[in-house]
């Protein structure tokens, strides 16, 4: 498992608490995690994106993607504000689901 978190208390957190290992956590703020990402998988990249980041870091998120694996946006920044993904991201057989959470959370509490 990996993860990206924006400062250490976050980091702390996903250590302590779910027991990453601290060197599959790497910084959001910035494109690095990518190069991180692709060096702790060997170049394979990960299976399954959980993905909140937006504008080009929502970009280097799907970079890290692996062959045949998918893409959970859940942040909808760029969806909702006009934003685009190239088609030529889809070329290695990933999958892109982007999911509107607040909206999910209210319309489906009923159920």
């Amino acid at each position: 498992m990996f993860a990206t978190t924006s400062s250490d208390i976050k980091t702390d957190f996903l250590v302590e608490t779910l027991g990453i290992p601290r060197n599959n956590v790497f910084f959001s703020g910035d494109a690095k995690f990518h190069d991180d990402l692709l060096r702790e998988t060997d170049g394979h990249g990960a299976d399954i994106v959980l993905n909140s980041l937006s504008g080009q870091l929502m970009s280097t998120s799907w970079d890290c993607v692996a062959d045949y694996g998918r893409m959970i946006d859940v942040g909808n920044r760029d969806s909702s504000r006009g934003g685009s993904t190239g088609l030529d991201l889809f070329e290695k057989n990933r999958t892109f689901f982007s999911v509107d959470i607040s909206t999910f959370s209210s319309k489906r509490q009923n159920l």
